[in-house]
């Protein structure tokens, strides 16, 4: 791409395709991890997101997608042990691990193993199993991190985790907020 307009040649029948959206947005990236946007794009993403419309579209998308990740993640755990997940840390830690890594699915028989030759007390030890084991299904260079931002929340404080000859510290500004706390109607929510 030769410019950081919006150019339609770059776009099937009016559609883009995800590999060329997706290069029309990394020539647009800026910073470091490329999480900025030059202008006046990014002028034009954040007046699209003060939109309530929008804003809709965007809550209604992360609910069904990410929170039926949660929901299976959930309906599994409850049928490996008969401790129930209500803290709204574990929940935050699991809805996280379904943004970053997808569902539970690559790790179901390594959490199923731990739980029975575990056999956690309590959610919180549920839940580190589980995204523990998730965590070490993720490709190698970023196995880490997963497991890094999940006990962060987990937590509430930066954790240092190291796995296979990776080093990760994450930490989170907002985790004050993720209080120890009982989330009850959970499915009322996040099933529509």
């Amino acid at each position: 791409m030769e410019n950081s307009t919006f150019e339609p040649r770059y776009f099937l029948g009016g559609l883009p395709s995800r590999k060329k959206a997706i290069l029309w947005a990394d020539v647009l990236s800026t910073g470091t991890g490329k999480h900025g946007f030059s202008q006046p794009w990014k002028g034009y993403l954040q007046a699209v997101g003060r939109e309530k419309l929008f804003r809709e579209v965007m809550l209604r998308y992360a609910y069904d997608k990410y929170g039926k990740l949660l929901m299976s993640a959930l309906a599994f755990l409850r049928g490996v042990s008969p401790i129930q997940i209500n803290n709204l840390r574990c929940l935050a830690a699991l809805y996280d691990m379904g943004v970053q890594q997808g569902s539970l699915s690559k790790a179901l028989n390594a959490i199923k193993r731990r739980v029975a030759a575990e056999q956690p007390a309590d959610e919180f030890s549920l839940t580190r199993i589980a995204v523990e084991e998730r965590a070490k299904k993720a490709s190698s260079r970023w196995r880490a991190d997963c497991l890094s931002r999940r006990l962060c929340i987990l937590e509430r404080q930066p954790v240092s985790v190291s796995l296979d000859g990776q080093r990760s510290r994450r930490s989170n500004r907002s985790s004050y907020l993720l209080r120890d706390s009982s989330v009850k109607g959970l499915d009322r929510y996040l099933v529509g």
